[in-house]
């Protein structure tokens, strides 16, 4: 036994893997939807993974939105250090915006076209057993229009907190049919929800390139992307800062977990 733990411990070795420093990057999460006060900008910049966790938020940028449609320019101002919004400005359904982002010498620009909306006609529970496990798990049901090509995305909240959950799909199996979309997850103990809980969804009609956006950062959290090594998410920024700009409908419903 001693000539076992002597020989087991002169095999320990300390390995200490030294991280590189990547390229720092700007980051650009910017949404408008077709409700008024939901046009926001968020800007940051990339961290070291020896950093501390705190945002590196981008102040005193200059954020517009164009109507391609129209050519209205609308002008973003910083609401808190690195958010920038219009408390007005919705968007049209047929309409596609431009967003440009000036932060020094470095301009970054995205278009999206806002999809048609489509109806979000329920919400309801069901209790359903995974691997063993009982959850309650939200369904969304709408119908898909007869043309392809439409992309969704489901936004969950329990009681107020949003869930870092990813809900998307399209209509490539499902074209011009009556949907039921369970929005799976796998929640601890402590995280899963409860009977007598306020669950929201936000129902959202996304472009096809937000579509692959969050499928590409959902396949790479869950380790099914078709890499040895994590990528950033396809993003539909120009000009070399990652993230994304959507411009997609909204609707929203509640329900309360029996």
């Amino acid at each position: 036994m001693v000539a076992a733990a002597a020989m087991l411990q002169s095999c320990t070795k300390v390995i200490d893997i030294k991280l590189k420093d990547a390229d720092k990057k700007y980051v650009i999460e910017a949404t408008l939807t077709d409700a008024p006060g939901n046009c926001n900008v968020l800007l940051s910049k990339t961290k070291n993974f020896s950093d501390d966790n705190s945002m590196n938020v981008v102040t005193s940028a200059t954020v517009s939105i164009t109507d391609n449609n129209t050519g209205v320019v609308s002008m973003l101002t910083e609401s808190a250090p690195g958010v920038y919004n219009d408390a007005t400005l919705a968007g049209i359904s047929g309409h596609t915006y431009t967003l440009k982002v000036l932060i020094g010498s470095n301009t970054f620009t995205a278009s999206s076209a806002m999809p048609q909306k489509v109806a979000f006609d329920t919400l309801y529970m069901t209790s359903d057993e995974l691997f063993g496990d009982i959850n309650k798990l939200a369904n969304v049901e709408y119908i898909d229009p007869p043309s392809l090509g439409h992309c969704y995305q489901a936004r969950q909240y329990v009681n107020g907190k949003v869930l870092k959950d990813i809900f998307v799909t399209n209509d490539e199996y499902s074209n011009g049919k009556r949907n039921i979309d369970k929005l799976f997850r796998f929640a601890d103990e402590d995280d899963k929800v409860k009977t007598g809980d306020t669950v929201t969804v936000d129902f959202l009609c996304i472009d096809p390139a937000l579509y692959k956006y969050w499928f590409s950062l959902q396949q790479n959290a869950t380790g099914n992307a078709q890499s040895a090594a994590p990528a950033n998410p396809v993003t539909n920024i120009q000009g070399g800062a990652i993230g994304y700009f959507t411009a997609h409908t909204i609707d929203t419903k509640s329900v309360v977990a029996d």
